[in-house]
């Protein structure tokens, strides 16, 4: 594509060489031949292949994707631009996104890193890399064309790390009570994941099929067995919350964000007590709830359903429940749900009275439900946020007495002023 310099060349090139072929003036013939060859030549031009790949598909919140460029330059003259556009996001750590190179009189290959850090949690899918030529003289320039395809990036929560010692004993009722715990049964059919084989394990249960694939792959000759459910095991549905309302703090880094944190990591908790977990997402768009299941692949799929938790019009909270319905009846699990308390919404206070009456239902007396609010730490010294947080903890009075009337315990967990393991250890249950 001619620049607005390479068209104003072509114009003259035409010019003197129509105005010398009409008058029979060959200098000016030879004048606009010559500028036509120079503005045809400034369009003759091999164009490059360029690439981009990640060293990895998905990371957790804060960690770093490192990108690797390549590009294949022909011989000739002229300037290649290559530019990769990043999420507004991702903070650009070490090396640049954006590359001017020169053409020489030989082909060469040239190789580019940089480093990107991916502070907030979602899925993210970077635009094909853009490159860009220009003529040395101006004359002409390429529109700024795609090279590879794009790529799908999935930055998950990262969980808090969050342990309750076993005979801890705490001024207020925990919200992870031991009474609660599955107690092992007769097992089921029902599969949980493969093992290797333990001494005492029945022979039956060997996988001898996964073992033979195993061992023909390479891998150790240590059998390995089919995990099965027990009779008797106990369940528990997190309900994250997605409201705009917990937009509060930096575009990097708000409220969601630790509520997405500390929803992984009361999974982790409650799986590694036997439980089976499942999570579903409410006022965040259409997005298929996680049944409630085991084991670590439970865990990677909790990760891909929470990178997509936003604000967004979807169920509400009362909606959501009604939907899994089925499961809330079936499994009678305890409920978990991840919010920021507010006194003006009414879904919410319908969604706690829910949470007490089903509580009521499936006969749950030691851990009726419990709501996490998550709330942001006020800056230390700032009198004006502190009163604000006052007026905010004032306006939810009436939502912790209505979760208080219908049995519900509420704890809270102020983000980036105390882990949250603290939290739950202390007991700090309204």
């Amino acid at each position: 594509m001619l620049t607005s310099t390479g068209r104003t060349i072509l114009g003259a090139g035409l010019a003197f060489a129509l105005g010398g072929l009409v008058f029979g003036n060959w200098p000016f013939f030879g004048a606009g031949a010559l500028l036509l060859i120079l503005s045809a030549f400034s369009a003759l031009s091999a164009s490059p292949r360029a690439r981009i790949g990640a060293d990895k598909s998905r990371i957790e919140r804060g960690g770093c994707f490192t990108f690797v460029m390549d590009v294949d330059l022909p011989r000739g003259f002229g300037v290649i631009e290559l530019h990769q556009a990043l999420p507004e996001e991702f903070e650009l750590v070490n090396g640049n996104n954006l590359h001017v190179l020169t053409l020489g009189l030989k082909p060469r290959s040239e190789r580019f890193t940089f480093r990107v850090r991916a502070p907030k949690r979602g899925e993210y899918v970077l635009p094909a890399l853009r490159v860009k030529m220009l003529h040395p003289l101006g004359f002409a320039t390429t529109p700024s064309l795609p090279q590879g395809e794009p790529l799908r990036l999935i930055v998950e929560p990262r969980p808090v790390a969050a342990r309750i010692p076993r005979d801890l004993r705490t001024r207020a009722k925990r919200p992870f009570p031991e009474g609660d715990i599955a107690r092992l049964g007769v097992a089921t059919n029902e599969f949980r994941e493969l093992r290797e084989y333990v001494p005492g394990d029945p022979p039956r249960r060997i996988n001898w099929k996964a073992t033979a694939r195993r061992m023909g792959a390479g891998g150790s000759e240590v059998p390995l067995v089919n995990e099965t459910e027990w009779e008797g095991k106990k369940s528990v549905w997190i309900i994250v919350d997605g409201h705009p309302r917990l937009s509060v703090g930096t575009n990097l880094e708000d409220v969601r964000e630790h509520a997405a944190d500390a929803a992984l990591s009361l999974m982790e908790i409650y799986l590694r007590r036997g439980y089976q977990v499942g999570i579903a997402l409410a006022r965040s768009g259409q997005v298929a709830p996680l049944r409630p299941g085991t084991g670590e692949a439970q865990v990677r799929r909790a990760r891909e359903v929470l990178s997509r938790l936003r604000a967004a019009d979807g169920p509400s909270l009362i909606e959501t429940m009604d939907r899994d319905g089925a499961i809330l009846h079936r499994g009678k699990p305890l409920i978990v749900l991840v919010t920021r308390l507010s006194g003006n919404d009414k879904d919410l206070e319908a969604a706690v009275r829910r949470m007490g009456v089903l509580a009521r239902l499936h006969s749950r007396t030691v851990t009726p439900g419990l709501v996490v609010d998550v709330t942001p730490a006020p800056p230390h010294g700032d009198d004006i946020a502190l009163a604000a947080r006052t007026v905010a903890d004032a306006g939810t009075m009436g939502l912790r007495a209505a979760a208080k009337g219908a049995g519900v315990r509420v704890t809270t967990w102020r983000a980036g002023q105390e882990p949250l393991e603290t939290v739950l250890v202390r007991g700090r249950i309204a």
